[in-house]
């Protein structure tokens, strides 16, 4: 059913995360709103990865108006589109499972030989 859709909204205040793979998949734009906590950076950060910023607004109405703009314009919507494709055909870091953890555990490292037990 993605497929039939021109553009995703993106659930806010609070954004997607796993609910908006399944858009992005298939090159579907989605639009969000930046925030200020995890439960809202999440989208945001996604989109930005995937190098389209410009579907990621900076307010309620910016996001009102971004949607009503993309919906009405076909062509901004293919270029995203093919855009979007491309991008997850290159498997983004968001999906790099061996990235991640080699990044998290990194972080495990550090923290460690910050608090761990002293020899």
């Amino acid at each position: 059913r993605l497929k039939l859709g021109d553009l995703c909204l993106d659930s806010f205040p609070f954004s997607g995360a796993t609910s908006l793979l399944g858009p992005l998949q298939i090159g579907l734009p989605a639009v969000a709103i930046d925030g200020s906590c995890f439960r809202n950076l999440v989208a945001p950060a996604i989109l930005r990865e995937l190098g389209v910023p410009e579907l990621v607004a900076d307010s309620t109405e910016a996001y009102v108006a971004l949607a009503c703009r993309l919906a009405a314009d076909g062509e901004s919507r293919r270029k995203l589109r093919e855009t979007i494709t491309a991008q997850m055909r290159r498997h983004p870091r968001f999906l790099n499972s061996r990235w991640y953890a080699g990044q998290a555990g990194e972080k495990l490292r550090e923290m460690w030989e910050a608090c761990g037990p002293k020899a």
